[in-house]
């Protein structure tokens, strides 16, 4: 799906907001040369993840994909 922020034509990634505690880790496909897993959000939205990809609202990255799991690295800002 294609997301437009309402105060500009720039269009959003919807992994972008997503909270990463609230995916579900459906498949892994981890020994490749490319990584990667398919995961799936609470309204039931499949998006394929590869090492790298953004995701969160906390500007995750996808930093490892192993065997059952997918490592996200957030910032958090602890003020």
């Amino acid at each position: 799906p294609r997301v437009i922020r309402s105060d500009s034509n720039i269009p959003i990634d919807p992994l972008s907001l997503l909270d990463v505690n609230q995916v579900t880790l459906v498949a892994v496909l981890w020994n490749t040369s490319r990584p990667r897993a398919i995961i799936q959000d609470g309204g039931g939205a499949r998006y394929t993840v590869f090492r790298n990809t953004k995701i969160g609202t906390n500007s995750g990255v996808v930093a490892e994909i192993r065997e059952g799991e997918v490592v996200v690295v957030e910032t958090f800002d602890d003020g």
